[in-house]
């Protein structure tokens, strides 16, 4: 395609999909090397963080595990997965949820 319309999926495909941190991640997200606030989803995957898929439907419970069992900052929700900084807790969200 040319023209705007071209651009608009180019910069879509180049940006994906986006995250937003806060400063309590940050202790748990140590690999990351850049503290930006919005950080795109690529970046967690390529530093080697682990993630779970989940269904859409369970998504409140899957919210609820995590603040009871993991630590304030070490999760992040990114649509339908979510990211962990530690593969211990994806070990134990994996069991317990299955």
């Amino acid at each position: 395609m040319t023209g705007a319309a071209g651009s608009i999926f180019q910069l879509h495909k180049r940006y994906g999909e986006m995250v937003s941190m806060e400063k309590k991640h940050y202790q748990h997200f140590l690999r990351l090397y850049n503290r930006r606030r919005d950080q795109r989803v690529d970046e967690l995957v390529k530093q080697g963080y682990g993630y779970v898929s989940i269904n859409p439907l369970n998504q409140s419970v899957a919210r609820e595990w995590c603040r009871k069992n993991c630590k304030d900052g070490s999760f992040v929700f990114a649509g339908s997965r979510i990211y962990f900084a530690y593969d211990k807790d994806i070990t134990r969200f994996s069991l317990s949820v299955s």
